[in-house]
């Protein structure tokens, strides 16, 4: 996904990067590798929740309002439980 409104990304596979200019929804997604959510700006509100990552689940530099979990992972770094 490129640029839009807002982004919405559940139960499925994502191996790009998505640029949002509204709100952010990373739900309910299984990785076997990691999951990195970095740097989504602006007063949308922004989820990562429910997700199963066999590694690291990172989120970092994400503006408020973020909501990072409850998720499942292998380890987790930053804003992301």
């Amino acid at each position: 996904m490129r640029s839009a409104d807002s982004s919405s990304v559940g139960d499925s596979s994502v191996e790009e990067e998505t640029t949002t200019t509204g709100s952010l929804q990373v739900l309910r997604n299984r990785t076997a590798g990691n999951l990195q959510v970095f740097k989504n700006l602006g007063a949308a509100p922004k989820f990562v929740q429910g997700n199963l990552v066999q590694q690291e689940i990172q989120c970092k530099e994400n503006a408020l309002p973020f909501t990072g979990g409850p998720n499942t992972a292998g380890g987790r770094e930053g804003q992301c439980f």
